[in-house]
């Protein structure tokens, strides 16, 4: 396999199967890495921790591996259920106490959009269409009986559903183009 050696802060990282030295930048004290086949006996004493979840040699004041983004130095070998709060052994895939899958994702605290109450929208848009469609007819039966206001009651309730439509369009442009459900 082989390692990668920081030429500043002296920390080391064994190479896993399927890894090339390319894959990795410099170290996160920014000292470059250079690759050796082997390492003689590691200085324990040099200014390093190693990963629990992933074997990497960070520097002693990384609070996060720089590989795989674990916690350092504040779990002493365990983590922390986040449904109780129970301390497990970092090996442990599910919590001692209530049984929270401990190596899974928190899936349940994604921010997720909830879905728009559509119900509401469409009662408006009926509304929008009946309402002036009762006064086309009224207008119409008024031209019937030869009133003087039927002209501008028909004319009001052609504007009406004129509006209803723009608005509805201009609804499900947002609806559906500005703020997507998904």
């Amino acid at each position: 396999m082989g390692y990668l050696v920081c030429d500043k802060c002296g920390g080391y990282y064994e190479l896993q199967e399927g890894e090339s030295p390319d894959d990795f930048g410099v170290c996160e004290c920014g000292g470059e890495l250079k690759y050796t086949k082997t390492i003689s006996q590691p200085n324990e004493n040099l200014n390093q921790q190693k990963c629990p979840n992933c074997g990497f040699i960070n520097i002693k004041t990384a609070h996060f591996c720089r590989k795989c983004g674990f916690g350092l130095g504040t779990h002493s070998g365990k983590q922390i259920c986040s449904r109780c709060g129970t301390e497990n052994p970092f090996e442990s895939r599910f919590c001692h106490k209530c049984g929270e899958n401990l190596k899974s994702k928190n899936i349940d605290k994604i921010a997720v959009k909830k879905p728009k109450n559509r119900d509401i929208g469409t009662i408006w848009y009926v509304v929008g269409f009946i309402i002036p469609l009762i006064g086309i007819i009224a207008g119409l039966i008024f031209a019937t009986q030869r009133r003087k206001n039927a002209g501008i009651l028909i004319l009001v309730s052609l504007i009406i559903p004129i509006l209803a439509v723009l608005a509805f369009l201009f609804m499900f442009y947002q609806a559906y183009f500005v703020s997507p459900n998904f």
